[in-house]
């Protein structure tokens, strides 16, 4: 199911469920790929959900890409490594992207406590849509 999925660089098995802290409500989760312009500009997006919601929701960024040394480089550059206050991953064998039935990136999901998907929300985010993923999460 999500075996395969990689946090720096070393196999994490179901990664994305087993990481949700038990005090939070919710958790966050954008597949994303560096090649995509869309991703880059819904990284400050991600990054201030993940400041504003930090009590309450745990923030996942999962790389879809076909090599873990192009996300490093990624994660790494000055223009993007000061959005990244969150884990990240890599779907190494596109498990994690097939069961969430991942279509296209940015592809973004919110879970409960019970891990059961309370919202879906596919490519460039606004203000508007943070605001929304907000108001999900806060219960107001």
């Amino acid at each position: 199911m999500l075996d395969g999925v990689k946090a720096n660089g070393d196999p994490v098995r179901g990664c994305i469920r087993e990481t949700t802290d038990v005090k939070h409500t919710h958790t966050i989760i954008e597949f994303f790929s560096v090649y995509c312009g869309t991703c880059k500009k819904n990284l400050p997006l991600m990054s201030q959900l993940s400041d504003d919601l930090k009590a309450n929701a745990t923030v996942r960024y999962v790389s879809i890409d076909p090599t873990a040394a192009e996300v490093t480089t990624f994660l790494k550059s000055a223009e993007f490594s000061k959005y990244i206050n969150f884990p990240t991953a890599f779907d190494v064998d596109r498990d994690a992207k097939e069961s969430y039935g991942v279509k296209k990136t940015p592809t973004l999901f919110i879970l409960d406590n019970k891990y059961d998907i309370v919202y879906k929300h596919s490519g460039a985010m606004t203000q508007a849509d943070t605001d929304h993923i907000k108001k999900l999460v806060l219960g107001n």
